[in-house]
């Protein structure tokens, strides 16, 4: 019965955020970069979270009008870019260079960059990578081709065991199920009843990621460290999109939380 035993331990799977977690403490991972120094979702935003001690990075993804992947936040570009505003997909790999596209940055422009860009950076550093696909209902989905394709980079640069791709959608993501890729689904309700229903989904479906939008949400009498308990039975890490101070990543880590994403690189604002 003990050699039973061993060879079933042996042959159990390791959930991946189970072989991330070296220790007890929550992993700190840079919102669209490091996004309170840089310009977010740019080269310099996420090579600079890297540098700055980010175990991770957080980015978003469109596809394009002819089937690019651009990482871009917002579904227009005014707010980032210097020209007229426009759909962010209409940018490719072709037009982003034009003026109209170019962020600004100190005293030059950057362009938008690409997926395959940011996972060959990735590939190059260790931690975690939450990918998020976009949504604008009614007017953009990402097409069956752009899943194949976000899937097959994910492959190309070897960093499938730690790019997590995930939405709050659960047709969107479920997509990209059974396709080789981490999955997690993302959640902004206040409703622990309808959290463990997205937590049931993740564990049917061998996802191994939640993402809880704020902080504030998990302060919640029934959210916290018992959710945490709940996911981590059924093979999940859990964390929040949003920490805002210190005092965010005491409270995750005090209730064993395994990541938190940040504009800022809170240890420096402890200190």
């Amino acid at each position: 019965m003990a050699v039973l035993i061993l060879m079933l331990a042996v042959m159990t799977p390791t959930p991946a955020f189970a072989e991330e977690a070296s220790d007890d403490t929550v992993k700190l991972i840079g919102h669209r970069g490091y996004s309170s120094e840089y310009p977010e979702n740019t080269m310099p935003a996420f090579k600079g979270a890297y540098k700055a001690g980010f175990v991770g990075i957080e980015f978003d993804v469109w596809e394009s009008d002819n089937g690019d992947l651009m990482v871009f936040h917002d579904y227009t570009t005014g707010r980032m870019c210097r020209g007229k505003s426009d759909k962010i997909w209409h940018v490719n790999n072709r037009n982003r260079k034009k003026s109209r596209y170019r962020i600004p940055y100190k005293d030059k422009t950057v362009v938008i960059p690409n997926l395959s860009e940011v996972l060959k950076l990735a590939a190059k550093h260790p931690g975690m990578v939450l990918l998020h696909i976009k949504k604008q209902p009614g007017k953009y989905r990402l097409s069956n081709a752009g899943v194949r394709k976000i899937v097959r980079l994910i492959k190309k640069y070897r960093v499938k065991d730690r790019v997590v791709v995930f939405t709050s959608v659960e047709s969107d993501i479920k997509r990209f199920v059974g396709k080789g890729v981490r999955v997690g689904r993302q959640s902004s309700s206040h409703d622990r009843a309808k959290v463990n229903k997205a937590v049931r989904w993740l564990e049917k479906n061998k996802g191994d990621t939640l993402v809880i939008t704020y902080t504030d949400t998990m302060r919640q009498d029934d959210f916290g460290s018992d959710l945490v308990e709940y996911c981590h039975k059924k093979g999940i890490q859990v964390g929040t999109y949003y920490a805002y101070t210190a005092d965010d990543l005491d409270f995750l880590n005090s209730i064993k939380a395994d990541f938190a994403m940040s504009d800022w690189y809170l240890p420096d604002l402890a200190e």
